[in-house]
């Protein structure tokens, strides 16, 4: 004879969970039953899904081929690399959250001096945007400034090759920016002595 189940104990706080859930599903709250298979039925259609905002990267074949190799030598489950990857990332967007907030505080001859991740680029910009401003106010050709690698270099004493990737990038706006004021590098040759600085009032 097999033995019976004993009944399962249900807490007060529960039932009045399962009274509340009826009511607002407009289930019969004095048969707890409906409500209890109206869960079960819940649970097995949602326990797979995942929230909206949960990561659900696809990877081609040969990106899953690194990802199970970096497990096996590694050792550790990918729960844990895709952890430790997202905080590396979300420290690295953090610091140039941050450091763009000093840049912003920062004066020009700060600027000139500065040299953390990120405080390159932001000199360029600068300088290539106050170029272009001036270049927009001015009315006669002769005040105005060539945007080129070399005028960037001279405001901001930036590396070069950083500077190059800038114009690469950028090559588009650079180029129909000169064209829109008929600039050419010969334009840049003020004379001995002169000064895009005081020019460009920097």
């Amino acid at each position: 004879m097999s033995k019976s189940n004993p009944r399962m104990s249900v807490t007060p706080e529960a039932r009045q969970a399962l009274h509340d859930i009826a009511e607002s599903e407009g289930l019969s709250s004095k048969h707890l039953s409906e409500t209890i298979m109206f869960l079960k039925q819940f649970y097995l259609e949602n326990k797979d899904s995942k929230p909206d905002n949960a990561p659900n990267p696809e990877y081609s074949s040969s990106e899953q081929k690194e990802i199970d190799q970096a497990i096996a030598n590694s050792g550790l489950t990918l729960e844990e690399i895709v952890k430790d990857g997202t905080l590396q990332r979300t420290r690295y967007l953090n610091s140039i959250a941050s450091n763009q907030a000093k840049l912003n505080s920062m004066s020009n001859e700060e600027l000139k001096r500065a040299t953390f991740k990120g405080a390159a680029k932001y000199k360029i910009t600068q300088a290539v945007e106050l170029v272009i401003n001036h270049n927009d106010r001015q009315t006669e050709k002769k005040n105005k400034v060539c945007l080129t690698k070399g005028i960037i270099f001279k405001l901001t004493g930036s590396n070069r090759q950083t500077i190059n990737k800038f114009f690469d990038d950028k090559e588009i706006m650079i180029s129909d920016h000169n064209h829109k004021h008929q600039l050419r590098d010969t334009d840049n040759r003020k004379g001995k002595g002169f000064s895009f600085e005081e020019l460009l009032g920097v």
